[in-house]
């Protein structure tokens, strides 16, 4: 009588130490409506994470929602990156950008480029092309991840070309870099003929042949 309705809490929070998340997503959803309201911030948090990590994103949209909005401590960079995440993924740019907006990106780590490319990405679904060209910029001077630097240079210098955004300077320049940055890129025959196609438009013909 003294213990038992603390257990069924330790023993969702032992299922997240141990990732046994579908043991969790059985066990904690039912927990929210008799927990203390001290508590239900905690629980959402786990059941959220947990769908986050088994892919259930449209579920865990509105978990994540309630753990932000009445959690008593400020939420970290993660949680705000696994909720715009879950947007993304549920095909929602527009909150997916909002709420990417939260995460800090003044540490240069890996989170931080990666939240940089994923809005870039949500500017391009949103038409926001002058956007999404300083999202890939800043994601790929960050470094963190090479594979992500190079697939945002690459994205930052064909939008550069296709939408108008200087395209004979700065696209020119870009996919200039890309080539000498990354040789052995699956994408280097496409940048060498964007390349070649901007030279021969411009009439340099020595560079376009080279």
């Amino acid at each position: 009588e003294t213990y038992g309705r603390f257990t069924p809490y330790y023993i969702t929070q032992i299922y997240f130490l141990q990732h046994n998340y579908e043991e969790l997503l059985r066990v904690a959803p039912g927990l929210l409506d008799s927990a203390s309201s001290k508590r239900v911030p905690e629980i959402a948090r786990m059941i959220g994470a947990s769908c986050f990590r088994t892919q259930r994103f449209s579920t865990a949209i509105p978990y994540l929602h309630m753990y932000i909005d009445k959690a008593p401590e400020s939420p970290t960079r993660d949680d705000y990156y696994e909720l715009a995440y879950c947007y993304y993924r549920n095909s929602d740019p527009d909150n997916a950008v909002r709420w990417f907006g939260r995460v800090n990106t003044s540490p240069e780590d890996s989170l931080s480029q990666l939240t940089l490319y994923q809005s870039a990405d949500c500017r391009m679904q949103t038409g926001d092309y002058l956007q999404a060209i300083n999202f890939f910029h800043m994601a790929y001077l960050l470094k963190a991840d090479p594979q992500i630097s190079e697939n945002a240079l690459f994205n930052y210098a064909k939008l550069a070309y296709e939408k108008g955004y200087n395209p004979y300077n700065e696209a020119i320049k870009s996919f200039q870099l890309y080539i000498n940055e990354f040789p052995a890129s699956p994408h280097i025959d496409e940048a060498y003929e964007y390349l070649s196609g901007m030279y021969l438009s411009t009439r340099n013909y020595r560079e376009a042949l080279t």
